[in-house]
């Protein structure tokens, strides 16, 4: 989905009105919470269903929380700082089971277009523009 039709979603529209404008740090949280739902095959987050951490206190935060459904105020929405562009979920209740849980980074070094989605001490996995 390119830019345009991304910022016509509703979801997307949700996030910039809740932050107050859109920015590149507004987006950039939107892909990788959106990522991350799918990966773990989530939908958002009525009660305490899903854990977010967040390593920023910038933009890209608030979209995290818009689309997980995850707050402060419900203890499931969870700031280490870092100053650091990465980001992780988990289904609460099951990091045992494989893809309850992911790590999303953003790495500018060798390819802008790239980011990954990891296992906490697993694996990753390439997430390419266009393929999400």
């Amino acid at each position: 989905m390119n830019a345009e039709k991304t910022m016509e979603t509703e979801e997307f529209k949700r996030c910039a009105a809740f932050h107050g404008h859109v920015c590149p740090g507004l987006s950039i949280g939107f892909r990788a919470a959106k990522a991350g739902m799918r990966y773990l095959q989530a939908m958002r987050a009525e009660d305490e269903e899903l854990v977010a951490v967040v390593e920023t206190d910038a933009c890209s935060a608030d979209a995290v929380q818009v689309l997980t459904g995850c707050t402060f105020g419900k203890g499931n929405f969870i700031y280490k700082d870092y100053g650091k562009m990465v980001g992780e979920g988990r289904r609460k209740g099951s990091a045992a089971f494989p893809g309850s849980a992911f790590q999303a980074q953003l790495r500018y070094p060798g390819n802008a277009r790239e980011g990954t989605l990891r296992r906490p001490g697993g694996e990753a996995g390439t997430s390419r523009r266009g393929s999400d």
